[in-house]
């Protein structure tokens, strides 16, 4: 079962490495190919975290 976004505790985390951290810049444009790759991240996390964005849309 997936936790959700409120079931995290911040309390004793591990440490992660700066390798792991690290962010990739990446350029977009107005063309198909940026629109794929950035529907499918917007759909991932809709999908994922569904039951809560309805419980927030019908409050």
């Amino acid at each position: 079962m997936v936790k959700r976004f409120k079931e995290f505790m911040t309390e004793n985390r591990k440490p992660r490495p700066p390798s792991m951290s690290q962010v990739v810049l990446m350029q977009f444009g107005d063309d198909e190919a940026s629109m794929r790759v950035m529907m499918h991240a917007v759909n991932r996390v809709i999908s994922r975290y569904l039951v809560e964005l309805k419980k927030l849309a019908y409050k």
